[in-house]
């Protein structure tokens, strides 16, 4: 892309950042080409899920219902140990 002078432009891109909402899980998996999971504490990638769904895709796709509940799972599981690591630093366990 170039502005009006003919200089070359950089687009920055957008990443979407979706909490446990289980729309937006089916929507990155309808619009994304990976999706990354991040831990809880500190915030780094968990893992990071091509999306190898054939384009074009549609929310009410079975792969993408497939995927969305494999995204959510992972979050629980990691929801969970960050809870058991909570509990623990507290004394609480």
């Amino acid at each position: 892309m170039r502005n009006a002078a003919g200089d070359e432009m950089t687009v920055p891109l957008k990443p979407t950042i979706a909490f446990d909402d289980p729309e937006a899980m089916c929507q990155a998996a309808v619009l994304g080409t990976r999706i990354a999971l991040m831990k809880t504490r500190p915030g780094r990638i968990l893992r990071i899920l091509p999306v190898d769904i054939p384009r074009p895709r549609q929310i009410e796709d079975a792969a993408v219902s497939r995927l969305a509940g494999r995204i959510k799972e992972m979050l629980a599981v990691e929801t969970e140990r960050a809870l058991r690591e909570e509990l623990r630093d507290d004394g609480r366990d």
